[in-house]
């Protein structure tokens, strides 16, 4: 078995030497360097070798010997196997380069690599920004060829990303890349400006080339959706019973926050509730931070003295303002992890002026700091299975995104943010959770038109048009996404239910240690490493995720 574990791991090695040069940005992401000046392969002859290659690499798992492996060997072979075939297929069916003009704006490669503590900019930087004009001009080349398979919600989104990016490299050209290590701080400028000449001709482009020709469908259709659920998730539930669990989950909500409605504002619709929440529980940006680290330190306090979670003393969590230059959420991560190695786990979280009001503010925090994605981030750290490679390149939003509605939820059940105000706020999150999740069938399957979509967005209380087009954006770019991450937080309740009723000495602490030591991989594959493939099976039958 050592002999099989030490071939393993140096196959694992050399898959991703290869894989990095297709895909530099997610080295990055990983904390490996040696990739730091790249930009995503996108000509014919490059997405043309990737193909070959990863069906080759597709092969050659195959044939490794999965039995003489170890347990998180194996299921580490599972997660790689099943990611190479999602893709294959999505490069060899479906390709991006001819249909998503977001995926080529290089800003938030950019801010990846100027917020990263390890990488050295100096000569760096200069690098990374002179190949970006020539790779624009490529993704305009690429973009030509079927300009009607564009969908026209896609390029709305490009021109408002790229908008951002133009804003984004004026403020940083005379500030922080002005200032950093380089070598020589006046060539940085000179490059800012020819990148940002070249997002303006990339935005001029799209706007009289490309926006009155795309009529591309947003829905990726069933084949699809389902490959999807079976590769990236490891579901292989029908579509539509996974829409009917959403549904009654949907309507559960609903009737919840109604009756919190009517019980403590005296109406029955939240928006007027969301409203007076803004005006008197309002934060001007300069308390912001301080209100937010003062609700982190509080949480992690909480947290500890419930006994619910296993913090490390030495993992750190910064709070900072997303920069003004960018668009929520899109250009800008609304989390960023501790990078990979570092002794500290100091992982930062953003606030955006959509936070300025102290329930929103307070909801932020559970889901993105020491309930949430940092907590993934810092046991993920410890962990030395979730330390892999592949564990920290494959990851499902069934974890990632189902553990921020499970534990807000749990920590509200423990009296923490259980205020009616926190509750509105709690529900008509999940309530938007549980509506993008029903889209994500609806548009992708059923074919639902992306205008219905996006009135249905707007239609929830408290939505803003620009976070009912960002929320419509992701979806259509990232099916099965969002139906997984509610999926994701259902499993954790109906799991706990099982194990604190057949274990009479249930611990929290240990039952979600079990958990996160896993990392952000697919929760099917988590419950049954650390439970069993019949516990996995329990889960299954009480959900009806069998088919048929």
């Amino acid at each position: 078995m050592q002999e099989a574990a030490r071939n393993f791991d140096a196959l694992i090695e050399e898959f991703y030497e290869v894989w990095f040069r297709f895909h530099p940005v997610e080295a990055l992401s990983a904390g490996v360097s040696g990739y730091e000046d790249g930009l995503p392969a996108v000509d014919d002859d490059e997405t043309g070798a990737l193909g070959v290659w990863l069906e080759n690499s597709i092969v050659a798992l195959e044939e490794l010997d999965f039995n003489a492996l170890d347990e998180d060997r194996r299921l580490d072979l599972e997660l790689l196997f099943r990611a190479c075939q999602d893709e294959h297929h999505a490069l060899l069916e479906y390709d991006w380069r001819h249909r998503d003009p977001v995926g080529f704006l290089p800003i938030r490669f950019l801010h990846q690599l100027v917020l990263n503590p390890r990488v050295e900019l100096r000569g760096l930087l200069e690098d990374f920004l002179g190949r970006i004009p020539e790779y624009l001009r490529h993704a305009r080349s690429q973009l030509s060829t079927f300009p009607v398979l564009i969908p026209h919600p896609w390029v709305e989104a490009a021109l408002l990303e790229s908008a951002a990016g133009i804003h984004y490299l004026t403020e940083l050209r005379d500030g922080t890349l002005a200032k950093a290590d380089t070598k020589d701080s006046g060539n940085v400028r000179i490059l800012c400006d020819q990148v940002g000449q070249s997002l303006t001709e990339y935005n001029q482009f799209l706007e009289q080339e490309i926006a009155h020709r795309a009529q591309g469908l947003a829905g990726c259709g069933r084949e699809r959706f389902e490959q999807r659920l079976r590769l990236c998730h490891f579901i292989e539930a029908d579509p539509q019973r996974l829409l009917e669990i959403v549904r009654e989950l949907h309507e559960q909500t609903r009737t919840e926050l109604q009756q919190l409605c009517i019980d403590h504002s005296g109406y029955g619709d939240a928006s007027v509730w969301v409203e007076a929440l803004r005006r008197h529980s309002a934060v001007d940006s300069a308390q912001m931070l301080d209100f937010a680290r003062e609700c982190n330190g509080s949480l992690r306090d909480f947290i500890r003295s419930a006994d619910l979670f296993d913090i490390p003393t030495s993992a750190q969590l910064r709070v900072e303002h997303t920069p003004s230059c960018f668009r929520p959420g899109v250009c800008a991560p609304v989390y960023v992890a501790p990078v990979h190695g570092d002794p500290g786990m100091t992982g930062t979280l953003y606030l955006s002026p959509d936070s300025l009001w102290k329930e929103s503010i307070t909801a932020h925090c559970i889901r993105g700091g020491w309930g949430g994605s940092h907590l993934q981030s810092v046991a993920a750290a410890e962990s030395p299975v979730a330390g892999s490679l592949v564990r920290r390149l494959v990851s499902s939003a069934t974890m990632s995104e189902g553990w921020k509605l499970y534990t807000e939820q749990l920590l509200f059940e423990q009296g923490f943010g259980s205020t009616p105000e926190q509750s509105l706020v709690r529900l008509l999150e999940r309530l938007r959770r549980l509506l993008l999740a029903m889209l994500d069938v609806e548009v992708h399957v059923d074919g639902l038109a992306v205008e219905t979509a996006l009135e249905r967005l707007e239609a929830l209380p408290g939505s803003s048009p620009e976070q009912a087009a960002l929320g419509l954006m992701r979806l259509t770019r990232m099916p099965t996404e969002s139906l997984a991450g509610v999926l994701g937080w259902h499993m954790l309740g109906v799991l706990r239910e099982e194990r604190e009723g057949k274990d009479p000495d249930f611990e929290a602490k240990v039952f979600h240690g079990s958990l996160l030591e896993q990392g952000a991989i697919a929760l099917p594959m988590t419950i049954r490493r650390a439970f069993g493939q019949a516990q996995w099976q329990g889960v299954q039958a009480r959900l009806g995720l069998e088919r048929p």
